[in-house]
């Protein structure tokens, strides 16, 4: 569930439940710390919590996950203080180990948060990359990727590529343009790890797209695993949020659809 101003834990129950979701992150959650009440209204629907507190008005990522997952949180070596971000460790029946860490930067930056939102950000994609398992980075970044005149999107985009890193959201993410949420992977693989990308809009949601793609998650891709993946920014309910939901294919390889929100 999601703490804010414009929606209820409920709603996103409701939400997680008819979409057939198994793994929410959600970004902006205005959890200030672990809330119990939160956690038994979760607990009740067969799923748990994990947050790292919001630093300020509207920040604070979380993640909902179900039961029956094994999910850990994973405590970044990098000090972050331009970007909230979360990263876990997701493993379940016939999957392999995938890492996804999930990031809110907030917007409206002065020319030095901006410089330091690069250097940190660096410093947390060199640490990230050598970690084991499947790599997935998403979130709300707030930077303008469409943007080929800004400083700021030119330098994250540099940034990516001396590290191996693609970006994959193609088109604008918001209705008054720009592509704000993003999908990371690091191509330093045989075969590419996401592909089937679509950028969706859904009626519910006023101002943010639903983007859905795939990622082929096998042991360095030899099994052909296949993950299916869906993204949104929603922020009518004060929160971007990323969710996974595990389907089984016709052959029995592990498909999980997951959306960022």
């Amino acid at each position: 569930a999601v703490v804010s101003t414009q929606s209820t834990g409920e709603e996103v129950l409701i939400m997680i439940e008819e979409q057939n979701i198994d793994v929410l992150c959600v970004t902006e959650s205005w959890l200030s710390t672990q809330d119990d009440a939160i956690s038994r209204e979760i607990s009740e629907h067969g799923y748990d919590l994990v947050n790292v507190a919001r630093r300020k008005r509207g920040g604070g990522v979380a993640l909902i996950y179900r039961s029956g997952l094994r999910v850990k949180r994973v405590k970044s070596r990098v000090v972050t203080g331009s970007f909230e971000c979360l990263e876990a460790s997701i493993e379940g029946p016939g999957m392999d180990l995938t890492r996804v860490a999930v990031i809110y930067r907030p917007p409206k930056a002065s020319k030095h948060e901006r410089d330091l939102f690069l250097k940190e950000f660096e410093e947390f994609l060199t640490t990230f990359s050598s970690k084991p398992g499947h790599l997935l980075i998403a979130g709300d970044f707030n930077v303008h990727i469409e943007d080929l005149n800004s400083v700021l999107s030119n330098s994250f985009i540099q940034i990516l590529k001396d590290h191996g890193w693609s970006q994959l959201v193609d088109g604008p993410t918001h209705v008054q343009g720009g592509t704000l949420d993003l999908v990371l992977t690091s191509h330093m693989i045989e075969t590419p790890l996401v592909s089937a990308l679509e950028i969706l809009r859904a009626p519910e949601v006023p101002d943010h797209f639903l983007v859905s793609f795939k990622v082929h998650c096998g042991a360095a891709n030899k099994q052909k695993q296949t993950k299916k993946i869906c993204g949104r920014a929603m922020k009518n309910l004060s929160a971007d949020v990323v969710f996974m939901k595990i389907l089984q294919s016709d052959s029995q390889s592990p498909i999980i659809a997951a959306g960022l929100y």
